[in-house]
């Protein structure tokens, strides 16, 4: 038996719009052309399949909700606020190297940093699906 869905959690579709729809046995989706109804039907399969699509990049955060107690949770890790996450790179990059950062000039802070930040995407984009 397939999976009953029971609601749908989308935050930042598009970069603006914030999605909570609970679904009933038949739930119609209304609204002018290039308002998101195709995308947020995409955004479902997505979901059930696990795959990573183009309409899933659309958005920062969505959920959807099964019966038996399951969600299904995307995190698009790449619509982080930059600013939180170079900030948070920046104090661990000052605070790992100690007294040796007097020693490094700003060339070899940025790789340092740089190097940081490319382990910090890898790790966040091995890990946007879960269930």
């Amino acid at each position: 038996m397939d999976p009953q869905i029971l609601k749908l959690r989308i935050k930042y579709l598009f970069g603006y719009k914030n999605i909570d729809m609970n679904i009933d046995e038949i739930t119609v989706l209304v609204g002018d052309n290039g308002t998101g109804k195709s995308t947020i039907l995409r955004i479902i399969h997505s979901l059930l399949t696990l795959s990573e699509t183009e309409s899933l990049r659309l958005c920062e955060y969505a959920e959807l909700y099964l019966d038996g107690d399951v969600k299904v949770v995307y995190e698009n890790f790449d619509k982080d606020d930059s600013r939180k996450v170079m900030e948070k790179i920046f104090v661990e990059t000052i605070n790992s190297t100690n007294d040796d950062i007097k020693r490094l000039d700003s060339e070899d802070i940025l790789k340092l940093m740089t190097r940081k930040l490319d382990n910090y995407k890898k790790h966040k984009k091995e890990n946007k699906f879960r269930v």
